[in-house]
């Protein structure tokens, strides 16, 4: 669903319930969580719907029901690795038909970090494939009608954001978007609200959580500025999906964690 710009969507990721959640009740039992926190739809990872690639109809109604968009699916193809690239692009190919026949629109993927010489600087061989088979893997998502996001963690955006950025300048445009975490520029020292910018024009997505010491915690417990990061965003002018993206607690349920996670990007991010 294409936004008008300036507009923003609330998402959640369903590991706030453990991930993957490939059990049926368990994973319908998240997504009856989430509608009822007030989230407009849901990313997963692709092995809690990987039974229904073939068969989407039952649980597209499931969807349809609560109310609630498939944002996209989550999965980690070894495109960065020539060893297994190949056979790894066939994977993500079926995850992305799989996708397309759920209803969702993107196909959200981390990467493992680009291989570094001794000195420390980004390996050229090894982002060059990286980017070339980001470029492919785009192309054939976008013919299938899903666009493919590059899901950065810690590794991306160390020495400011130095792989990130270059998997920007890298890419196509028309292939390679991002869904940005805004917490692990926290990790490296560097405030989301400071590089968001750089990426509005390519995300489709961001996820939200914070953290404190490296470590995740109850969103406003941790360093993330959530009225500065959503300033950011609007000053930009850019609209996608507002994800949360938590892990499961022991002091506190599920439920309780993404409801008052939803209330604090009510207060703190207007959305």
């Amino acid at each position: 669903m294409a936004l008008a710009q300036g507009k923003w969507r609330a998402g959640c990721q369903t590991r706030a319930y453990g991930s993957p959640l490939p059990k049926r009740d368990e994973f319908l039992a998240a997504l009856d969580g989430i509608r009822e926190a007030g989230f407009a739809g849901f990313e997963t990872n692709f092995v809690s719907l990987e039974h229904s690639f073939e068969n989407a109809s039952p649980m597209k109604e499931e969807f349809s029901k609560r109310g609630l968009e498939l944002i996209g699916l989550h999965g980690s193809p070894r495109l960065a690795n020539a060893e297994v690239a190949e056979a790894e692009m066939r994977k993500g190919e079926r995850i992305a038909q799989g996708i397309r026949s759920l209803g969702g629109q993107l196909f959200v993927m981390s990467g493992s970090g680009i291989a570094r010489s001794a000195d420390g600087t980004l390996r050229g061989d090894a982002m060059e494939l990286w980017c070339r088979n980001l470029n492919a893997f785009g192309r054939f998502c976008a013919n299938e009608g899903v666009r493919l996001c590059v899901h950065n963690h810690a590794k991306e955006v160390s020495n400011r954001a130095e792989e990130l950025l270059a998997v920007m300048e890298g890419t196509d445009k028309r292939w390679v978007s991002f869904v940005v975490d805004v917490s692990f520029f926290l990790d490296v020292g560097l405030k989301p609200e400071d590089w968001v910018g750089r990426f509005a024009g390519r995300m489709e997505g961001i996820h939200v959580r914070d953290h404190k010491a490296g470590k995740e915690v109850v969103l406003g417990e941790g360093e993330l500025n959530g009225e500065a990061v959503a300033a950011a965003l609007r000053n930009n002018g850019w609209s996608g999906w507002v994800i949360l993206e938590l892990n499961r607690r022991t002091d506190r349920t599920s439920f309780r964690m993404i409801d008052e996670a939803r209330g604090w990007m009510k207060l703190r991010m207007g959305i």
